[in-house]
């Protein structure tokens, strides 16, 4: 089975190795940037914990007498 593989996993190999040239890449490396950063920022937001709205914090601290850690 391997020798009538082997041809087509050679061929893959070398289409992807050699025939990725910069004229051929260059239009959607853009396009893959974006799409590597939108990835990396739903990353760290999935790893960092919830931040409270600047709204509710305001709203919890509202009729509060400031405490010493506060100042």
């Amino acid at each position: 089975m391997l020798p009538l593989i082997a041809p087509a996993l050679v061929l893959t190999v070398v289409a992807a190795v050699f025939y990725g040239r910069v004229r051929f890449r260059a239009p959607a490396e853009p396009g893959l940037v974006a799409l590597a950063a939108v990835a990396v920022d739903h990353l760290l937001r999935r790893r960092s914990p919830p931040e409270a709205a600047p709204a509710a914090r305001h709203r919890a601290s509202v009729g509060r007498q400031p405490s010493p850690s506060d100042r």
